[in-house]
């Protein structure tokens, strides 16, 4: 599916920083098969300045809001950011929540339950 950046999202990219930041917060993780691989499953952290990827390995990169809600700038910190990794594409679902997101080498990442 393509990303979409339907009215829920639209709406997101009114809202202040700090609250589209916490909309985006959460964990996600690749599918493997028919389940999500809780093995590499991520974070995203809502930060003063932006969001924060963090992998249960330790690596973290920098995140930020670009006022396209379908759209996050990846920081030069990532390790993947000298390899072209310069964008999280974020695809929302129809209620104003985020479905997935697309992370280093074009993997999705499905948004998990809390």
């Amino acid at each position: 599916a393509a990303a979409a950046a339907g009215p829920s999202a639209s709406s997101a990219a009114a809202l202040p920083p700090q609250l589209a930041a916490l909309l985006l917060a959460g964990r996600y993780a690749p599918r493997t098969g028919d389940a999500l691989d809780d093995n590499r499953a991520v974070r995203l952290v809502a930060v003063d300045d932006g969001l924060r990827w963090s992998a249960g390995d330790g690596v973290f990169w920098r995140l930020a809001l670009t006022g396209d809600p379908a759209r996050l700038a990846v920081g030069a910190d990532c390790p993947w950011y000298d390899a072209g990794y310069r964008e999280v594409v974020v695809e929302w679902d129809g209620a104003g929540k985020v479905r997935r997101v697309r992370g280093p080498h074009d993997e999705w990442f499905e948004r998990m339950g809390e």
